[in-house]
């Protein structure tokens, strides 16, 4: 009797340890990732001798990925298609900008810090490559993007901080990883202008759902704000944003994909029915000051109680287009994504609380 319960209890054990990727395991996919902080630190290192070569240092460690860091920096970029520049003349105005970069001894800092986080070793591929796959096996993607992980300076105090954690480059060759955004919460490096709430995420282990986030966004059409969008287009928007997340992500907890503490996830889990009826009465409103009081990011909602959860119409949204999906099984998620027929989307949901 005895060895049967402990049988059964490893059996629970192994059933509740199944692989969150076993949907795309034997999916092979090639994913290129260069860790080009790397050369970036190795580059910053060589900057700390007398009298570097800037020239030569470019050459040696930066050079060889020279269309990620053209691309990296965008604003080259006209200055790169001038045909009557030889390429000689390009190398020399990009090695004198990365060289003024990485000679600073805030940057040798701020990328020693980072090395000594995410060290040669540091497995990024198992964050990004399941997600790549189910992007390639839901989308139909002919040609993946190469992951490169890079660092930048921060945005000096007062003015707005950009929060470059991951983006596409203007080509749509390169996924750009910045590192020095996945420190840790308690990094000491960060903007002081960045919100406790938004430094949460700046763990390594949020990399696979920001990845995915940044990915959802480009699958799902930008709303046109000219045309005076309502509450409701930007909900289900929101919604369809988030339904494409889940589907690259779809063991990660719905909390955390949401970026919502469990306390938050829980109050819209209870009060579900009233928000409904809150942000239904407001569906169709135009008005630009109300709609930020349910889409805006922030700790919670500053109309309702601090134990609140913040983008309630996201969450809204994104229960609508469950429900949808939940009603028209014969829907794929990528055509879904591309639906711009919000209200229709509402209508036939049949969602209620």
């Amino acid at each position: 009797m005895r060895y049967f319960l402990i049988l059964l209890l490893f059996a629970c054990i192994s059933c509740g340890e199944k692989d969150p990727n076993a949907d795309v395991k034997d999916m092979v996919l090639p994913v290129k990732i260069c860790r080009a902080d790397s050369f970036m630190y190795l580059a910053a290192k060589a900057f700390q001798q007398p009298k570097p070569d800037t020239i030569g240092i470019f050459n040696q460690y930066l050079k060889p990925h020279r269309q990620f860091w053209l691309e990296l920096f965008p604003q080259y970029d006209k200055l790169m298609k001038d045909s009557s520049l030889t390429d000689t003349y390009r190398d020399s105005v990009l090695a004198l900008y990365y060289g003024q970069f990485l000679s600073d001894k805030s940057t040798w800092q701020l990328l020693d810090s980072v090395q000594k986080h995410f060290p040669p070793d540091f497995d990024i591929a198992t964050q990004v490559v399941p997600v790549f796959k189910r992007w390639k096996r839901d989308f139909g993607i002919d040609t993946l993007p190469a992951v490169y992980t890079f660092v930048n300076g921060y945005s000096p105090p007062g003015m707005m901080p950009e929060v470059d954690q991951v983006f596409p480059t203007i080509s749509g060759n390169y996924l750009a990883i910045g590192l020095h955004y996945c420190m840790g919460n308690s990094f000491l490096f960060y903007s002081p202008d960045i919100p406790v709430y938004v430094k949460k995420r700046f763990n390594p282990e949020y990399i696979g759902i920001v990845l995915a986030q940044q990915i959802a966004d480009g699958a799902v059409p930008p709303i046109d704000l000219s045309q005076n969008p309502t509450l409701l287009d930007k909900a289900i928007r929101l919604g369809i944003r988030q339904c494409v997340v889940d589907a690259l992500l779809p063991s990660t907890p719905d909390s955390t994909k949401m970026w919502y503490t469990s306390m938050q996830m829980a109050y819209c889990h209870k009060f579900e029915k009233n928000i409904y009826n809150l942000i239904k009465g407001e569906l169709y409103s135009k008005d630009f000051l109300l709609q930020r009081k349910f889409i805006e990011d922030k700790p919670f909602t500053s109309e309702l109680s601090r134990e609140s959860a913040p983008r309630l119409a996201q969450y809204f949204g994104w229960e609508v287009v469950k429900a949808y999906m939940k009603s028209h099984q014969d829907v794929k998620i990528a055509d879904l994504a591309i639906r711009t027929d919000y209200e229709k989307v509402f209508k036939e949901s049949g969602y209620k609380p």
